[in-house]
């Protein structure tokens, strides 16, 4: 119970800089200009006007999103990023302990692993960061980069404790990832 207060703040600090919906803060879309021309004067067709209409809309969708991904970016500091991390460390760490410790883990392994765990998580903020500054153009390149952090670092646990162990630590990511984005879903509501 001591950790749940905690681990709501940190998820809340997490979601609100790295999951923050551009969308909320994009500008709304001006209504497309009303035409002037002659009645004998050749129009373009209603659906091609419509489809330039939408597209036009969609463009200052994506650079309202990408001003809002910015604005984040430059408020993801080093100093957020060491509280951040500090924090994610103090409330993930004993869930980590009681796992390396019911798999024999020893204690200097146990020590590689969580510097293995904070040193992703902080290449992670970094590109979080990098992605809100690149905008919307950013989160494809992010989502592959996302993925080659996370299985390098499950290599590395692989080789530091063993496939069988590394799987349970996996394991144990997985369902501490799926709370906190349950607790930062249920807070968007």
């Amino acid at each position: 119970m001591k950790l749940a207060l905690p681990l709501v703040f940190a998820v809340l600090l997490l979601g609100f800089f790295l999951h923050q919906s551009p969308q909320a803060e994009a500008p709304a879309a001006k209504p497309a200009p009303v035409s002037s021309s002659p009645p004998g004067a050749k129009r373009p067709s209603l659906m091609a006007s419509r489809t330039a209409q939408q597209a036009e809309e969609q463009r200052q969708r994506r650079e309202g999103m990408d001003e809002v991904m910015a604005k984040n970016a430059r408020a993801m500091t080093p100093r957020l990023k060491e509280l951040l991390m500090n924090r994610l460390m103090e409330v993930r760490t004993p869930r980590y302990k009681q796992l390396f410790d019911s798999l024999q883990v020893d204690t200097a392994t146990q020590a590689d692993l969580l510097k293995a765990i904070r040193d992703r998580e902080e290449r992670l903020f970094d590109l979080h960061r990098k992605q809100r500054a690149a905008g919307m153009q950013g989160i494809k390149e992010f989502g592959a980069d996302y993925q080659i952090e996370r299985m390098l670092t499950d290599k590395l646990f692989g080789l530091l404790v063993g496939d069988e162990k590394a799987a349970e630590i996996i394991k144990l990511e997985a369902e501490m990832l799926g709370t906190a984005q349950k607790v930062a879903s249920s807070l968007a509501e």
